[in-house]
């Protein structure tokens, strides 16, 4: 499984989609986004398959709310997300 660690910064429609099915609870639209709240995500196939928050305060980061989709878990992309973030 070859997975692509990427920033989000902008939500194209396919991305809101893949993120409703990994935080359907989540109001994407309540989501601050700059340089010390990002968000990032792993992408395979043109397809959100798991995403963390993280959470900047000086050198130091803070991960949280990672989730990955039921349908692609226990595959390491959780753990490469994290590794890679």
């Amino acid at each position: 499984m070859k997975l692509t660690i990427i920033r989000l910064q902008h939500f194209s429609d396919q991305d809101r989609i893949d993120l409703g099915k990994i935080w359907p609870s989540q109001d994407l639209s309540t989501l601050t986004l700059d340089e010390n709240h990002r968000l990032y995500a792993a992408r395979f196939n043109e397809r959100l398959l798991g995403a963390v928050r993280v959470t900047l305060r000086g050198v130091e980061g803070a991960l949280s709310d990672l989730c990955v989709r039921e349908v692609t878990r226990r595959r390491g992309g959780g753990q490469y997300l994290v590794e890679e973030t």
